[in-house]
């Protein structure tokens, strides 16, 4: 199914069976992409960005397996649990770099090169205020985080800021550009 954006960059072919049925199938007509970087930077670029999203999805589930006053306090599991959101994007990116062959249509290089930093970003800013606000909580009432479990949240926050900020920074390298037409 394609998305109404890109709907413009397919047309319908019909072909005739043997057998004397009409198929129809969507033939892509639109601009072609490819990366800006070498194929070795991309499959680099790859494997990093499936470690970091695993280790992220990790960091993101493991502070709720664990009782703490941090995930029951609002201002700071409200942030945290809407990494979510960029997580999947981040996900879909990734997956998107193992499955894509080179040249690539419109739709997959926006997922690569578009979705991918702004989930990182979008991911780097929740994580940090949520760590923010989770200092915050510590240093205005550090007696109410005594549970081994708050020790877990603040560890795996800080992990999932750094792992936002690697994944951020690796953004000009699923840079993708446009295919001349020769």
């Amino acid at each position: 199914m394609v998305s109404k954006k890109y709907l413009n960059d397919y047309t319908i072919e019909y072909v005739e069976k043997p057998n004397g049925r009409i198929k129809s199938r969507a033939v892509y007509i639109g601009k072609l992409f490819t990366f800006a970087e070498t194929i070795d930077s991309v499959r680099r670029t790859r494997k990093q960005f499936t470690l970091l999203s695993l280790a992220v999805w990790c960091l993101y589930i493991l502070p709720f397996c664990f009782q703490s006053a941090a995930t029951g306090t609002y201002y700071i599991v409200f942030p945290h649990a809407f990494i979510f959101i960029p997580a999947l994007g981040m996900s879909q990116a990734t997956f998107e770099l193992w499955t894509a062959k080179a040249p690539l249509t419109r739709e997959q290089s926006d997922i690569i090169s578009s979705r991918a930093p702004a989930s990182a970003l979008a991911m780097l800013i929740l994580s940090g205020v949520t760590l923010a606000c989770f200092l915050l909580r510590l240093l205005i009432s550090p007696g109410v985080m005594l549970f081994p479990g708050d020790f877990v949240f603040g560890v795996c926050e800080a992990f999932l800021v750094i792992a936002s900020y690697l994944l951020f920074r690796r953004r000009n390298q699923v840079a993708t550009c446009e295919v001349s037409s020769n």
